[in-house]
C-alpha cells in the first residue's frame, strides 16, 4: 500500500487515516499527530502556524480526549526522533510519519532540517523516496 498522498493527508476526509495501530499499540493517527508536534518543535517553539496545523489534524483525526491529552502532553516533551521513529509498525506507516512531519513544517531553520533528516534516517526511509516525499509535501503546501 503505497503512503497518502499530501493532498489526501491536507484534506478534511479522514479515508487518509489507516487502520492499523502504530507499534505503540495507539491509533496511527495520534502517531502522526505526533510527528508534526515533534517537527513543529524541532526549532526550539511551536509558532501559530504550527499549532493551528496540529490542532486541525488532532480534530481530523477525531481522536478520543485520551488521546487528545497525550499529545497535548507531547507538546511540553522533547523532541526525539527516534521515539517517533519507533511508532511505525509497517514501511508505509514509516512514510506516513515523515510525511505527516513534513507537512507541518516549512524546513527553512537548520534544526528542523535536522530533524527532518534525523527521521528519515531513524525510519530507514530510502532517499529517493525521501526526495520524492519532498517534493509531494512541497507541492501540496504551495498549493494549499
Amino acid at each position: 500500500m503505497a503512503p497518502p498522498s499530501p493532498a489526501e493527508l491536507a484534506s478534511t476526509d479522514e479515508r487518509f487515516l489507516p487502520s492499523e495501530p502504530a507499534a505503540d499499540g495507539r491509533p496511527f493517527g495520534v502517531a502522526l499527530v505526533r510527528a508534526m508536534v515533534a517537527a513543529a518543535k524541532a526549532d526550539g517553539h511551536l509558532d501559530n502556524t504550527e499549532q493551528q496545523a496540529i490542532f486541525t489534524a488532532v480534530e481530523r483525526a477525531g481522536l478520543d480526549a485520551e488521546a487528545k491529552a497525550a499529545l497535548f502532553d507531547a507538546m511540553n516533551a522533547p523532541v526525539d526522533p527516534a521515539a517517533i521513529a519507533a511508532l511505525a509498525a509497517t514501511p508505509q506507516q514509516a512514510a506516513e510519519l515523515w510525511l505527516s512531519a513534513r507537512l507541518a513544517i516549512e524546513p527553512d531553520q537548520p534544526a528542523e532540517r535536522a530533524f527532518l533528516d534525523a527521521l528519515g534516517h531513524r525510519l530507514g526511509l530510502d532517499p529517493a523516496l525521501r526526495a520524492n516525499l519532498e517534493r509531494e509535501a512541497a507541492a501540496a503546501l504551495a498549493n494549499a
